[in-house]
């Protein structure tokens, strides 16, 4: 190894050691600035700039792990110009372009999702249908849920990864993710007014904003009563508690625990 570059790094070691440095510079500026002036030494002293060429072309690695992380990150990218993507140039392509989300392909258009429903309608007819993030016997109007959502898979670079797209086309992708969104353990039966209040939200998003809703409605009924409103008023605030109060958050929570270990 070159004197000169094994003089550098005992000067990067001061550098590193040197608590005034520490206190005026912004580390993260520091490490990047670091990281570039080490790949420039090793590409000019030790000729490697054709590994570094076929890197920055293919970007980082193609994993489940790598593609979760990527989509974890999703701020970094928009708010640092120096984010290192640890996923290639071509997945990465193909997430900036996936195509937009489209509910009925992933419902009223699939064909596993329907036979669901009409399986769910059968079991109801028979008394025997559980709400699937109630635990109450299901006798009413009532959604087929994905506990993941269609629409958080659809986007998901793990999603887009495992359905092969580095090698489909837009439509195939959605197709095949569709498949496992629709799959019988990612599907239930709920109470539509719990479908549609958690939307799009996540399992855990959702419990945790019915919580915060049950808390401010709490409040807001104290509140009334403390100023001597209507009975009626008071009837209709407790009317929208108990709708947040139709899940079982144990139950979702779990529901939900388990498909992520699928």
């Amino acid at each position: 190894m070159p004197k000169e570059l094994l003089f550098n790094d005992i000067e990067l070691q001061e550098v590193l050691r040197n608590e005034k440095i520490h206190s005026e510079f912004n580390k993260e500026e520091l490490l990047s600035s670091l990281k570039k002036e080490i790949k420039t030494n090793l590409i000019t002293q030790f000729g490697l700039s054709w590994y570094f060429d076929a890197f920055e072309r293919g970007g980082g690695v193609d994993t489940l792990h790598n593609a979760r992380v990527f989509d974890k990150e999703s701020d970094l990218r928009k708010n640092n110009s120096n984010y290192e993507s640890p996923v290639s140039t071509k997945l990465q392509n193909i997430m900036k372009n996936r195509e937009k989300y489209e509910g009925e392909k992933y419902h009223s258009n699939n064909a596993s999702y329907n036979e669901k429903r009409k399986n769910f309608k059968k079991r109801q007819e028979r008394g025997e249908l559980i709400d699937g993030y109630s635990g109450q016997k299901l006798k009413d109007k009532f959604d087929v849920e994905h506990i993941n959502s269609s629409y958080s898979m659809h986007y998901s670079t793990s999603e887009v990864l495992a359905a092969g797209g580095k090698h489909k086309t837009q439509e195939e992708i959605t197709q095949k993710i569709a498949d496992r969104a629709n799959s019988d353990d990612n599907l239930i039966a709920t109470d539509y007014r719990i479908n549609r209040a958690k939307k799009q939200k996540s399992v855990s998003e959702y419990v945790k904003w019915a919580d915060d809703k049950i808390e401010k409605l709490e409040d807001k009924k104290k509140k009334a009563i403390e100023r001597g409103e209507s009975k009626e008023k008071i009837n209709k605030i407790d009317e929208e508690i108990e709708k947040k109060k139709l899940h079982n958050k144990e139950i979702m929570l779990k529901a939900e625990k388990e498909k992520k270990k699928i």
